[in-house]
């Protein structure tokens, strides 16, 4: 998966056999007027589904955008048995390009031997062949106490001796959390590109879930600012967009590999965004 530097790629979820889903299929020429690097294909049902909307939803940003799928697949919903023959349906697709991820224990199969983590999740896939992989990583876990900080590091590097050649970062708000982290990785000799995860907060109702999602509280930069429009929902909208924007803009001028764009499948937030940094990409190559 080529990719300019600093690359810019997005994030879309499958949204089922529905009319729904019929509908962001229909709005793939405008995100793909975005002009992003690549778009990856999030996995959040079982097996059926991954067969189903995320395969069409794969194959439709690649063969009809000619931008670079990156599917997700979670290790908790397959077994090598039955992964296997989904990863074949891929490579006939040409879909070559994957993420990989522990995923829920909701979707895990109890009568089947699941991947229990990551790095043996590639691992299984690097034996398979022919495919590029990608991995998950969590800067706020840099931001725990010393005492509850996981070994993240020695997991890294077992993710990347599996076979992953990119990383892409959890949400974060903080940017010194993330340059923090990155500091340590790079001390131990990981240089793979690392793309930095970003969620524009657009609603209220996010907050409890993103604060779980990006460890702790959110900045108080943040919290004041969407505190302070509470009652104005386009206001917050306006709040959360500002502040990925600047978040975007500070990491692009500190030189990060790359932006990877959360929205949750919200084409207008996505476009406001694009409209306000596209210029700082440019700047940065």
């Amino acid at each position: 998966m080529a990719e300019h530097q600093p690359s810019f790629s997005l994030e879309l979820t499958p949204l089922g056999e529905n009319s729904e889903q019929q509908a962001l299929l229909q709005s793939l020429p405008s995100w793909g007027a975005l002009q992003p690097d690549f778009i990856s294909i999030t996995a959040h049902g079982g097996v059926e589904r991954s067969y189903g909307a995320d395969f069409e939803l794969a194959t439709a940003v690649q063969q009809d955008l000619q931008i670079p799928a990156l599917v997700h697949i979670a290790g908790q919903t397959w077994s090598p048995t039955t992964l296997k023959p989904y990863l074949e349906k891929l490579r006939a697709a040409e879909l070559r390009h994957v993420l990989t991820i522990r995923g829920d224990e909701v979707f895990k199969n109890a009568e089947q031997q699941n991947f229990t983590t990551a790095a043996n999740l590639a691992a299984f896939i690097r034996q398979v062949g022919g495919f590029d992989i990608s991995g998950a990583c969590y800067p706020h876990l840099y931001h725990m106490p010393p005492t509850e900080l996981p070994d993240d590091l020695h997991l890294l590097q077992a993710k990347l001796s599996s076979g992953m050649t990119r990383l892409i970062t959890q949400l974060f708000f903080d940017n010194e959390v993330f340059f923090a982290w990155q500091r340590r990785v790079r001390s131990i000799g990981i240089g793979v590109p690392i793309l930095a995860g970003i969620f524009p907060v657009t609603s209220l109702q996010q907050k409890s879930r993103l604060k779980q999602l990006a460890g702790g509280s959110l900045p108080d930069q943040l919290n004041d600012q969407l505190a302070g429009v509470a009652n104005d929902p386009a206001a917050v909208q306006a709040v959360g967009i500002d502040y990925a924007v600047n978040q975007i803009k500070d990491l692009l001028a500190r030189g990060v590999d790359g932006i990877h764009l959360y929205t949750m499948n919200n084409l207008e937030v996505t476009q406001k965004i694009y409209q306000k940094t596209q210029a700082w990409f440019n700047k940065s190559k």
